[in-house]
C-alpha cells in the first residue's frame, strides 16, 4: 500500500495556503510559546522573538529583501541564546520559511540567508 504519492500541481479548485493562513499559523505557534512559559521559562525567548517577527510580517504588504535580511539576522542572533528549541520552534521556522517563500524569498530553516528573490 502506498501512502505517499507524487502531488500534482494544484488545480484552480484546490485551496492552497495564503499568506494570511500562514500568518495565522505563526500566531498560533506564538500563543503556544506564551502558554508554555509558566511550565518552562525557556519558552519565553521563543515567544518574544516570534512576536517580534510576526509584527514585522503584519506591518508589511510586501516584504523587501531588507525586511527578510532583518528577520533572518534576528533569527541567527536568537539561535545563539538558550531557548526551549522543541518541535514547536521547528514548526514556527518551517511556517516562517513558507511565508517568506509566498512573499518571493526562498530560505532554508538552518541556512537562513535569502537564496533567491523570485520577484
Amino acid at each position: 500500500m502506498k501512502f505517499w504519492n507524487k502531488k500534482e500541481k494544484a488545480t484552480e479548485n484546490q485551496r492552497t495556503a495564503t499568506k494570511t493562513d500562514v500568518l495565522h499559523g505563526l500566531h498560533l505557534r506564538s500563543a503556544y510559546f506564551e502558554n508554555n512559559i509558566p511550565n518552562h521559562e525557556l519558552f519565553r525567548p521563543e515567544f518574544e522573538i516570534s512576536e517580534k517577527i510576526n509584527s514585522i510580517l503584519e506591518k508589511k504588504d510586501a516584504l523587501t529583501k531588507s525586511d527578510v535580511d532583518d528577520i533572518l539576522n534576528l533569527l541567527n542572533d536568537f539561535e545563539k541564546i538558550e531557548h526551549y528549541d522543541g518541535s514547536g520552534w521547528y514548526d514556527y521556522q518551517i511556517q516562517l520559511a513558507y511565508f517568506l517563500r509566498l512573499s518571493g524569498f526562498d530560505t532554508e530553516v538552518k541556512n537562513r540567508k535569502p537564496l533567491a528573490a523570485n520577484r
